[in-house]
């Protein structure tokens, strides 16, 4: 039997952040609030040379989450040959594909790691885009 007056639970993931939408100009979303993809060119031309994100928490009913403790978005880009990063810009530096994560720390504070430097151990909550870099 369904029940009849649902309420949120702690478990729910309302009111927590679960999920990254990412928007900008020439982004689409792939899989919606987990991977997006892009097309820059190195020339500006006909694609622009880079792109300026702009990415949003949500909870796992798709509302807005504010961050308390003034946590933002960061980019990490495993091909900085190909598209490089500067605080929400990516850039196309080369011909080919790099993916980048943008990500949110999970936590308020992230305790260091014992054997390696603070925030080592740090968790996030990732969506990414799938850069592509025309000449």
């Amino acid at each position: 039997m369904a029940n009849p007056s649902p309420q949120h639970t702690p478990t729910d993931g309302l009111g927590t952040a679960t999920q990254i939408t990412v928007s900008g100009t020439g982004v689409t979303a792939i899989v919606p609030n987990r991977q997006y993809q892009v097309s820059l060119n190195v020339s500006a031309s006909p694609n622009p040379s880079s792109v300026v994100l702009t990415a949003a928490l949500k909870d796992a009913g798709g509302n807005a989450f504010a961050s308390g403790n003034g946590n933002s978005a960061s980019l990490k880009t495993d091909n900085a040959a190909i598209a490089s990063v500067a605080g929400l810009t990516v850039t196309a530096v080369a011909k080919g594909q790099a993916v980048i994560d943008v990500r949110f720390p999970t936590y308020d504070n992230v305790e260091p790691n014992a054997s390696g430097p603070a925030g080592a151990n740090a968790e996030f909550i990732y969506a990414q885009i799938l850069v592509n870099v025309g000449a």
